[in-house]
């Protein structure tokens, strides 16, 4: 089975129990982002992503902002955080790394 958010060197952090948003931040400065919907309009985008200080910020092909994610620690565990909602109190509401071994066990 092909990735949907491809196979090209990078980093992929996932968004719930069993994922409900999952986002490749690529080598290359390009993201992927799919969203488990079965009515979304679009579960796939993308277009690229820039380091700003401590923010990764992703862009659409149109260069409008698509989201802005800041790192955090959640119990433990290293995580990435939608700007404006780094305080929230449930684990289900971070990213993190694909198959972190901490994150499981939140």
């Amino acid at each position: 089975m092909v990735d949907p958010l491809g196979t090209e060197p990078g980093e992929t952090w996932v968004k719930g129990r069993g994922y409900s948003h999952a986002v490749r931040l690529m080598e290359s400065g390009r993201y992927a982002m799919q969203v488990q919907c079965d009515i979304c309009a679009e579960p796939l985008q993308s277009g690229t992503w820039t380091r700003q200080g401590n923010t990764f910020v992703l862009r659409h092909a149109s260069g409008a902002i698509a989201m802005e994610l800041v790192p955090v620690n959640v119990m433990g565990c290293d995580a990435l955080a939608r700007r404006g909602e780094q305080n929230a109190h449930a684990p289900g509401g971070f990213y993190f790394k694909q198959d972190d071994r901490c994150a499981d066990a939140l």
